[in-house]
């Protein structure tokens, strides 16, 4: 929505409420699921006389509230807590976008609903909420020079989890989320998550235990009715090595292994039918030998003896099918046999 637009709003509803003359600030907040505004004012008049506040809310600004909310088109406000709100539909309004407002700007308005509002304890949690909103904290690579130092950096992403803004440095921002600061923050974090876990355990339990054959669709989904999100750590094939729980109910981050055993990524999948693409891809294929001769025929021998030397030597059929214990069959050392002396 237009900032004209708002401002025209905080006019018409201070003018509703019997203060279009007092003198007023109007600031915009993008803190909640929705763009809102607050407004600070006084009750005492230029001439020092007082505007009564007797039943302001019930009366005049409850009746001005709806009067803007048919004038503007606006969401009403009556009716709003009766049906929870999907939690993707209010992070899809809030995520951040490259180019919209200045980065700084940006990332400082994600960090205030993420950084004081979820329970994490570690940097990986803390950047599964934070990438639901198309931005990521960065230590730098291992062995480089702001890891040694503890540093940290903000970007914003963009819809396929790439960098594509400056780096902002913690200390830059209005908060100043430092790793130390952080990481004094997630310790806490570490025990007053203890006790939402239970929840999160409950609602996975029940989930694969109500249906006879569940997939991790069907998980997702039902999960996602009680306000918690799955989101998969995958590798480029497709194999699910890690779970993320978000529950944004309670506002908790927990990787599956911290919530048990039975909750780690391997668990669960062992528990839920996976479609074809995201079953986990051996690391050890049965061993394949190559085709027989079908006959001494000239002819034939000479046919089989080239398909024999093409199979062979394909790249896929050497590194796929003649390794053994991490060695390639080539490779393998053998030890000779001492002839025994007579």
């Amino acid at each position: 929505m237009a900032d004209e637009i708002q401002i025209e709003i905080a006019r018409r509803y201070m003018r509703g409420i019997g203060f279009g003359d007092q003198p007023y600030l109007v600031y915009r907040h993008d803190d909640a699921g929705h763009p809102h505004l607050h407004i600070v004012t006084t009750n005492i008049r230029f001439d020092g006389t007082r505007i009564d506040l007797h039943n302001l809310g019930r009366n005049a600004s409850a009746q001005t509230r709806k009067q803007v909310e048919e004038e503007f088109g606006l969401v009403k406000a009556e009716g709003r807590g009766q049906q929870a709100q999907p939690i993707e539909q209010s992070i899809q309004r809030q995520k951040a976008q490259y180019g919209k407002r200045p980065t700084k700007s940006e990332i400082t308005r994600v960090l205030r609903l993420v950084i004081d509002q979820y329970e994490y304890s570690s940097l990986e949690e803390l950047n599964a909420i934070l990438g639901l909103y198309n931005v990521v904290a960065d230590r730098g690579s291992p062995g480089s020079k702001m890891f040694e130092q503890e540093g940290l950096v903000f970007q914003l992403l963009d819809e396929q989890g790439e960098k594509v803004s400056a780096s902002i440095k913690a200390s830059a921002l209005y908060m100043q989320p430092t790793l130390k600061k952080l990481q004094a923050k997630m310790k806490r974090n570490t025990e007053l998550k203890k006790p939402h876990a239970k929840r999160v355990r409950s609602a996975i339990d029940f989930a694969l235990l109500k249906k006879k054959a569940p997939d991790l669709n069907y998980l997702v989904g039902a999960l996602a009715k009680l306000q918690i999100q799955v989101l998969f750590r995958q590798t480029g094939e497709g194999f699910i090595y890690g779970m993320t729980f978000i529950d944004h109910q309670s506002k908790v981050v927990y990787n599956g292994s911290d919530l048990g055993k039975s909750y780690s990524a391997k668990n669960i999948l062992e528990r839920c039918q996976l479609p074809a693409w995201k079953r986990p891809v051996s690391l050890r294929p049965e061993r394949k030998w190559l085709p027989p001769l079908r006959s001494l025929n000239p002819l034939t021998l000479f046919i089989d003896l080239g398909r024999m030397v093409t199979e062979w030597m394909a790249p896929e059929v050497y590194s796929r099918t003649f390794v053994v214990d991490g060695i390639p069959y080539a490779y393998r050392k053998t030890k000779k046999r001492k002839r025994l002396k007579k």
